[in-house]
């Protein structure tokens, strides 16, 4: 199947390809089909629900790295801005502007110095900003370029901690502003904590 579909596209144009697309993911939506990974379904929908509790419309948010695939882009925010490696690299450069929500959605395990982007991620967030990460456990390597590490909890707090002195809550995983040697997540989102992770 993957094969014929693979020779298919290269037979049709772009629009024609994206078209068939659509249709075919709205009739898999319309059978109840989800296009939700089993790994990331608890995952996914914890992020929609924290996110909807959250005054969407006020909030500016920055995605790095999704690709085409993202799920988070029409969610009705103020602004939505998305970098991706290689023009953008979260280890070495930052935005000239401040993030209520920054994303990182399964891209932490392609860095080779995370704890240098998390320093990145806090410049780009507001004071009472939100840093949502998730990284993959289950998955299988796959380096697009690279998959350096495979996180839990406590490792992956480790990892970020260790160099730069940075401690990601491990009540909510987010990752704010507040300061540089203690995260929190911000008491005006608090009630939404317990949805998250």
């Amino acid at each position: 199947m993957f094969i014929l579909l693979k020779m298919i596209k290269r037979r049709v144009s772009p629009e024609t390809w994206e078209a068939g697309q659509d249709f075919f993911r709205r009739l898999r939506g319309a059978m109840g089909y989800q296009e939700t990974h089993w790994v990331r379904k608890t995952q996914v929908d914890s992020w929609r629900a924290f996110l909807g509790a959250l005054p969407v419309g006020q909030l500016d948010v920055l995605e790095i790295s999704p690709a085409d695939a993202t799920i988070w882009r029409d969610a009705g925010y103020r602004s939505y801005t998305a970098v991706q490696f290689p023009d953008f690299d979260v280890t070495k450069q930052t935005l000239p502007r401040q993030f209520d929500v920054i994303i990182a959605d399964q891209v932490f395990e392609h860095l080779r110095d995370p704890a240098r982007a998390a320093l990145n991620v806090r410049t780009m967030l507001k004071d009472d900003g939100v840093f949502m990460l998730a990284t993959p456990f289950l998955i299988r390597i796959h380096a697009y370029p690279n998959d350096y590490t495979r996180w839990t909890l406590l490792p992956g707090r480790k990892s970020l901690a260790a160099r730069r002195k940075l401690l990601p809550s491990t009540r909510g995983r987010a990752i704010t502003a507040r300061t540089v040697t203690s995260f929190s997540i911000p008491s005006s989102i608090r009630s939404a904590q317990r949805c998250c992770w």
